[in-house]
């Protein structure tokens, strides 16, 4: 029997109580053991003597079962719910699933169950044959390829670190830059840490005409950005492109121990968003803005071989939008002219929460001052729709809800921004609704005006209206995820989209959704969706386990929205969310299972919790 295949029913031996299986029920014991997920890998040896030494155990349906040994199961036939012991519901065990319950808790039948009880032992042997999961792909050169999510910043850092006095003559440290091979040396002043760069010295000393004899710290840059050196790689190379910087100083406590640069992340070759920012530094026109993200693509790609975790390469993304965003600004200025007074260019949904795809659309606004004349609001329309039709000219499509800058109602100043959230609050029905989804994860990407307070007193108000919250949580489960009643995947039967299934709506909005009514409940300020998740698991709204599973889940969505947009693009097909369960193997076919079943039981919480069922 092939992995993933369902196992032949269970025949007599089916009885109430728990039973040793007879002889001739082994085979079909073996087989549901290679079926089941945890032991995919595994050698036929290594599972006969696990269904040698197993019992089998009937539960009636609605039965509750104390967990008094902590045995591990595979469930046969039916469904378990399995409670803490505050009755509060943890997991949810289905068909083909193994579970090594802890000694407190307590099995809740859902339906009807045929339980094969193990030993022990085969707790240490579920996932030991799994392969990795879904992340990296394999490279040209395994041997030497360099995984960025878990290398360690300080792998790739350079020693030791190259130090100067601020009263060093800029000739002699130039001289010392050479000897040594470095584009950078460390400047301590005082208790401040700068850093001076062989760019500094050719486009402030040189390129100024100044003398080379004077101080270094005329010319370094201070404070310096630093980074932990037990931080993955990725995270690097994300806090790089955002500072639009080549150089950090890699710190172990408060010592600093060496030097990570653009050229040591670099292995991602003209494919790193390091070059795909630098091509969008130097684009002189929209075309030009364009042409530098056809790359875009190809460094997804890159990245996610690199061993970039999905959630990361989404910030990636984003992050590279951020740039296109502020290098249109900067172009509109020729265009529509400088604006009158300051802003800030708001971003929302997806982008302000930093968990972009390819196929992500335009969610934009503008925040203004709250003394503007008719004039200042003409420039600002002028602003709104040249970067709305810029932007899509670039890729980006406009939004099909309208929340974009060139429309009205999403360019106002602080004062009405805030009365419309407090709108949203106040009055949670319809329009309102679908606004708090998309207006409360926002972030400022550009401009003078910072909205980082802008939302600072209606989170404080949505924390404490239980009505807006059950309202927002019954929103969050109206995307229901495709699991059948015996929990398995379900696809769509007829039409365009028959055999496949929506990773975005079954998965990545009803996630979003869901911890965003946690991170209001909670009065958070978190933007990004694991965050809001880890928060609401330390604030025990929700379990540590699921929370721990949605996070998962939630990458392991992106991870497969990202590599399904890659082959699409690939192939010249328009970008979707949709996937064939028949495509993927049968391990990401039970991870895409077991997160589906985690938003349904996350629903659930939310559901209780905020008794959606009688709200009107």
């Amino acid at each position: 029997m092939a992995a993933g295949d369902r196992p032949r029913r269970p025949a007599r031996w089916a009885a109430h109580g728990s039973q040793q299986p007879p002889a001739a029920a082994l085979t079909d014991l073996v087989e549901l053991l290679e079926a089941c997920p945890a032991f995919h890998g595994l050698a036929r040896g290594d599972l006969e003597p696990l269904a040698r030494d197993a019992e089998l155990t009937y539960l009636a349906e609605g039965a509750r079962t104390p967990v008094r040994d902590a045995r591990p199961l595979v469930v046969w036939r039916g469904a378990l719910l399995v409670q803490d012991a505050e009755d509060r519901t943890i997991d949810l065990v289905g068909e083909v699933e193994f579970h090594a319950p802890a000694a407190d808790t307590t099995i809740v039948t859902q339906r009807a169950a045929l339980l094969v009880m193990l030993p022990e032992r085969a707790i240490d042997l579920a996932w030991s044959g799994r392969p990795e999961r879904l992340g990296a792909t394999d490279s040209s050169d395994p041997a030497e390829r360099i995984d960025l999510q878990t290398a360690a910043t300080r792998s790739m850092m350079s020693t030791p670190l190259l130090t100067a006095a601020p009263d060093e003559a800029c000739r002699v440290a130039a001289r010392r830059m050479r000897a040594h091979g470095v584009s950078c040396l460390v400047v301590f002043r005082g208790d401040r840490v700068g850093i001076l760069t062989d760019r500094d010295l050719r486009n402030r000393l040189v390129a100024e005409g100044a003398s080379p004899d004077e101080p270094v710290e005329a010319f370094a840059t201070f404070p310096v950005r630093t980074i932990a050196a037990d931080v993955p790689a990725a995270e690097a190379l994300i806090d790089m492109l955002a500072a639009g910087i080549h150089h950090m100083p890699v710190r172990e406590g408060e010592r600093l121990v060496g030097m990570v640069t653009s050229s040591d992340l670099l292995q991602l070759g003209t494919r790193s968003p390091l070059f795909l920012r630098k091509a969008l530094d130097r684009a002189a026109d929209v075309p030009a803005v364009a042409s530098a993200l056809e790359d875009l693509p190809r460094t997804v790609r890159a990245l996610l071989d690199a061993g970039t975790s999905p959630t990361d390469t989404a910030r990636v993304v984003s992050t590279v939008t951020d740039r296109v965003i502020s290098r249109l600004l900067r172009l509109a200025e020729d265009e529509v002219g400088s604006m009158p007074t300051a802003f800030g260019w708001l971003a929302f949904g997806s982008q302000a929460r930093r968990e972009s795809t390819l196929s992500s659309d335009q969610d934009s606004g503008l925040l203004l001052p709250d003394e503007l004349t008719p004039t200042d609001e003409e420039a600002f329309a002028r602003l709104g729709t040249w970067m709305t039709a810029a932007l899509e000219r670039c890729g980006y499509p406009r939004c099909p809800g309208g929340v974009m800058a060139s429309e009205p109602g999403w360019r106002r100043s602080r004062g009405a921004w805030e009365e419309r959230f407090r709108d949203w609050i106040r009055t949670p029905t319809g329009d309102s609704l679908l606004g708090t989804e998309i207006g409360f994860d926002l972030r400022t990407v550009a401009g003078e005006l910072d909205a980082t307070t802008l939302l600072a007193p209606t989170i404080a108000e949505a924390a404490g209206n239980q009505r807006f919250l059950g309202q927002l949580a019954r929103e969050a489960t109206r995307y229901r995820p495709p699991l059948g009643f015996t929990g398995r995947l379900t696809v769509e039967r007829s039409g365009d989209h028959a055999g496949t299934l929506d990773l975005k709506a079954g998965a990545m909005l009803p996630i979003a959704d869901i911890a965003r009514v946690h991170a209001l409940a909670g009065a958070s300020r978190v933007l990004d969706t694991p965050s809001r998740l880890r928060a609401a698991s330390e604030d025990r709204r929700i379990s540590g386990d699921l929370a721990s599973t949605l996070r998962g889940g939630y990458d392991i969505a992106l991870g497969l929205r990202l590599r399904g947009h890659l082959e699409q693009h690939a192939a010249g097909q328009p970008l979707t969310n949709r996937i064939d369960p028949g495509d993927l193997s049968p391990l990401v076919r039970s991870d895409l299972k077991e997160t589906f079943q985690a938003v349904r039981l996350a629903q659930e919480v939310l559901a209780s919790t905020y008794h959606t069922g009688m709200l009107g």
